[in-house]
This record gives structure tokens, C-alpha cells and sequence, in this order.
């Protein structure tokens, strides 16, 4: 793991909906908004531990797990990244006002070298990102099921 990678204290706001976080170190969590196959936004909570990435309801339910280590690159432009997962959709984040890309980018680098011993690509997108340059899978591949782990802390 990164040195200078530290755990954060779970924000109180969450606090009551995210009780299973409780004992283990998260690195990301902030409400975003990620983009649905229609191309809608809608509020999500995304957490970031140690090897998974999570896209949570505000009540704390889980809609999408992703292992860290599965994570092919990312796309970013303005306040906008694509976490981009081959052979699975891509989860595209609109970053909250005042919150950087920047910060959640630097998150899941860290930890896929972690987890890896590899750089994750990190893509600045010059045109429109879901455009033939920078193509976006938002719709689930057919009969695959969805990777849901439990908020744990790793061994």
C-alpha cells in the first residue's frame, strides 16, 4: 500500500446507513452520481476500500461491487470519470461540486499498484468521453451476474 494513503473517518452523515464500514478502512467515500445506461444521472454513494470499490444507495444497499485489481483504466475529463472494467459495464462518476476528480483518481491508483504492482492507465479525455475516441459499455453484459461482495476489511 501506498505510504501516503490513509484511511478516512466514515462522515458522519453516513454514519447511521453505512454501519457495516464501521471497522474497516475506507480510502473514498463521497455522494456522486453515476451515469445509467440511459444515460440519467442518479445519486449514488461511492466507497472505496482497500480492493473493492463500491456504488451504494444513500441507505447503504449495494448496487455494484468492483475488485480494485479488475479495474482496466480510467477516463477523466472535468468532473467526470469512467472506471473502466473489461469484459464487464463501465461505471461513469460525476464528481459532486468542489470535489475533484482528481481525488478519487489518485485513490484508485494508489490502490491498484497496491494490489497489482502495476500503474493504472489514466486516460485525460480531449473530446466528448462515449464518443468512437474514448467508447463507454454502460449497458450489463446479458446473463452475467452482478459481483456483490459484503463490506469487509480484507485479510
Amino acid at each position: 500500500m501506498a505510504d501516503d494513503l490513509h484511511p478516512i473517518p466514515v462522515p458522519a452523515r453516513y454514519g447511521k446507513s453505512f454501519v457495516a464500514l464501521e471497522n474497516i478502512d475506507v480510502y473514498f467515500m463521497e455522494t456522486c452520481s453515476k451515469m445509467s445506461e440511459k444515460r440519467r444521472l442518479q445519486k449514488r454513494v461511492i466507497v472505496v476500500i482497500r480492493d473493492h470499490l463500491y456504488s451504494c444507495y444513500e441507505d447503504g444497499s449495494i448496487t455494484r461491487c468492483i475488485r480494485t485489481p479488475t479495474i482496466g483504466s480510467l477516463y477523466v475529463k472535468d468532473c467526470d470519470v469512467v472506471i473502466k472494467v473489461p469484459g464487464d459495464h463501465d461505471l461513469w462518476v460525476r464528481m459532486p461540486q468542489g470535489v475533484p476528480p482528481s481525488v478519487l483518481t489518485n485513490v484508485l491508483r494508489k490502490l491498484f499498484y497496491g494490489n497489482t504492482g502495476s500503474n493504472l492507465p489514466i486516460v485525460p479525455v480531449a473530446t466528448e468521453i462515449g464518443d468512437s475516441s474514448y467508447p463507454v459499455q454502460l449497458v450489463k453484459p446479458d446473463r452475467q451476474p452482478i459481483y456483490l461482495d459484503p463490506m469487509t476489511q480484507p485479510e
